[in-house]
């Protein structure tokens, strides 16, 4: 935005967005709440309301962007100026999903201290004239607190403190993996178990039916660990083959499924090494983890063998829980899924390797061909070449041609995703790019307007 404008106060497309996002929510709740009995119903339709601000806003995003580009397009030149993908609309959506929500939390208060309490929409068929007015004071403090949440780029910043957090939340989910797969995986041993206990076997026949019973739930629990891997991959695999380019993790999951546990699918489970190796280390931090929590937590066992109140043991079960998941989140944080990496992509290196001295083959494959390719010397036009330097001739002939010149392959970004490989010249004749138009060479993953390339922005000024 321009450098004059008043610091500390919303910028206009922050007052827009705040706008449009108190108008469609407030005039959701007005339209449909007269129809509505309960103030639970009332409720559920600003539920209702709120989640309908991730399509709406995506929508108004949509019009916004085909307006700008009508405005901006010149009268003799019909191509787009702006290539904004899909993902950019849908972003928008959520940043005022979230704008919202926190917009109406701040602004609660605030209104109940303003309004007495039949203005409150919970009382909003007791006092229908009331409740508007509570609606509109509402509908005005919460663009306010929209416009300035907008301004102070809130979705931005949370964004950069779940990405901050991700890894963390994915440990997280990872060591409650870790606990209720062995959990779930002794039910069925537990109720074996039951029935032996009623047959009143000898103790020589117990102790080994209670041996058996331990070796069943250790591979009952590893193969439950195995098959989520196996399976978990299949999940990943299916969602990279259809997962826009253009939304975000989409190098992730490519990078993810050409990885070696992700491209050996195919096998059988029984047969998929990696997958026991997987479940194999997991075993090994559950078993870390159980005993750094049993030695941490002995306290804690002694005053549950010495206490009978119900609410201290349950508080001392709580206590039991938080430290075990503590312990096995920094020890799968920093230790865990650093391992399972390096089982998951053991041989990337060496794949890398071989890509190297295959790309390397080819070019030198390559480089011959091209000579080859070339016509050979013609040792008259050599000759000519020198007489004509010895008497200060400056035209020269040429002595040999390359039959086939290397061109750059470009590919155009349109309609959210790639368009090409093309020359520059058919960029230019069939895409009619302009310098603002996002291209990227052939082989390269990053996005560059041609006017920021010198060899496309030489070329666009020549063919204007």
């Amino acid at each position: 935005m321009n450098s004059k404008w008043p610091k500390g106060l919303p910028y206009p497309t922050s007052w827009l967005r705040a706008i449009a996002l108190s108008a469609t929510f407030f005039g959701i709740i007005h339209l449909f709440g007269r129809n509505i009995g309960t103030a639970r119903d009332i409720e559920k339709l600003a539920t209702v309301a709120w989640f309908c601000e991730i399509p709406l806003m995506a929508g108004y995003h949509y019009v916004a962007v085909q307006l700008a580009e009508h405005l901006e397009r010149s009268p003799t030149n019909s191509q787009n100026t702006r290539n904004i993908g899909s993902w950019q609309h849908w972003k928008e959506g959520l940043a005022g999903f979230l704008v919202l929500f926190l917009a109406l939390v701040v602004t609660r208060p605030i209104v109940d201290a303003i309004a007495p309490i039949s203005y409150s929409m919970r009382y909003y068929y007791r006092y229908a004239g009331d409740a508007d007015k509570a609606i509109f004071i509402y509908s005005i403090l919460s663009t306010i607190a929209s416009a300035y949440l907008y301004y102070w780029k809130i979705p931005s910043r949370l964004k950069s403190l779940l990405v901050f957090c991700l890894p963390l939340i994915n440990s997280y989910l990872k060591t409650q993996l870790l606990l209720y797969i062995p959990l779930i995986s002794c039910l069925p041993i537990l109720a074996a178990g039951s029935l032996v206990s009623k047959l009143n076997l000898p103790g020589t026949l117990l102790v080994l039916a209670v041996f058996l019973a331990i070796i069943m739930w250790l591979f009952a629990t590893a193969a439950a660990f195995a098959a989520i891997h196996y399976y978990g991959v299949h999940w990943a695999n299916w969602i990279a083959s259809w997962w826009p380019e253009s939304f975000p993790g989409y190098g992730n999951l490519q990078q993810r499924k050409s990885q070696r546990h992700n491209a050996s699918v195919s096998k059988s489970f029984i047969y998929h090494e990696i997958s026991w190796k997987l479940a194999a280390h997991d075993f090994t931090v559950l078993i870390y983890t159980n005993v750094l929590s049993s030695i941490v937590s002995l306290p804690i066992y002694i005053a549950i063998f010495q206490e009978s109140s119900a609410e201290i043991l349950e508080i001392l079960g709580g206590a039991l829980y938080l430290i075990w998941t503590t312990i096995a989140v920094i020890l799968w944080h920093l230790w865990g899924r650093k391992q399972a990496a390096k089982i998951m992509g053991a041989n990337i290196t060496k794949n890398k390797t071989k890509a190297k001295a295959k790309n390397g083959k080819s070019k030198t494959q390559k480089v011959k061909s091209s000579k080859k390719l070339e016509t050979p010397v013609d040792q008259i036009e050599v000759e000519l070449n020198q007489m004509s330097a010895e008497f200060g001739m400056t035209s020269m002939r040429p002595v040999r041609k390359n039959l086939h010149p290397e061109q750059t392959k470009w590919y155009v970004f349109r309609s959210g995703q790639a368009e090409g490989p093309y020359t520059r010249e058919q960029l230019w004749l069939a895409q009619r790019i302009t310098a603002r138009s996002n291209v990227r060479r052939e082989g390269e993953t990053d996005w560059t307007r041609a006017g920021e390339i010198a060899e496309l922005a030489d070329f666009i000024r020549s063919q204007s």
